[in-house]
C-alpha cells in the first residue's frame, strides 16, 4: 500500500496539515520502462508509440506525445520483451496531465494514467509474471548497493 502525504484541513480548522491519503491498488506496480504501442478503438483515430513509468495487471503509467479526451479507449500493445510477442489489451484513460518541458523540446508530452480493463488470460499471466520478475531484479539490485554501502561502515 503506497502512502501519499496531501494538505488538507481537518473540521475548518486553518493551520491544515500533512494527512496520510492511502491509495488501494490490487496490483503491486513495476517501475520500468516498456516501449508501449496504442491506438484509439474510436474516432479521431490516433496511434503511436509511448514509453512506460510503471505497469501493472490493471494498470499503466506512460509517457506518450498526444493529448487525448479522458475515457479515451486504446488497443496497447506492451513489449515486455524484445524478443516475444507483446501483451495485447485494451484500456481506457483515467487521467492524462502535461510533463514539465525541458530546452529543446520539440513538442509536448504527456503522463497518462491508463486503466487494462481488457486482457486474455494468457496476457494476464505473461504480464503478472513480469511485474513479479522484474521487482524481485531491482529490489535484489537494491540489497546489493545497500550492502555495499554498508561495507564502507563496517570494518
Amino acid at each position: 500500500m503506497y502512502c501519499d502525504l496531501k494538505k488538507e484541513y481537518n473540521n475548518g480548522d486553518k493551520r491544515g496539515g500533512m494527512v496520510p491519503t492511502f491509495e488501494h491498488r490490487k496490483f503491486y506496480r513495476a517501475e520500468v520502462i516498456l516501449k508501449v504501442g496504442y491506438k484509439t478503438t474510436r474516432e479521431p483515430l490516433v496511434q503511436g508509440i509511448a514509453f512506460s513509468k510503471n505497469i501493472s495487471c490493471t494498470g499503466v503509467n506512460i509517457i506518450m506525445a498526444d493529448e487525448l479526451e479522458k475515457n479515451t479507449e486504446l488497443e496497447l500493445k506492451i513489449y515486455v520483451s524484445a524478443a516475444g510477442a507483446p501483451i495485447t489489451a485494451r484500456g481506457r484513460l483515467l487521467w492524462q496531465i502535461l510533463c514539465p518541458s525541458a530546452p529543446g523540446d520539440k513538442r509536448a508530452y504527456y503522463s497518462s494514467g491508463l486503466q487494462i480493463y481488457d486482457m486474455s488470460s494468457e496476457d494476464m499471466i505473461k504480464a503478472s509474471d513480469f511485474v513479479t520478475d522484474i521487482t524481485v531484479k531491482i529490489s535484489s539490485e537494491q540489497n546489493r548497493k545497500i550492502i555495499e554501502k554498508l561495507e564502507t561502515f563496517i570494518k
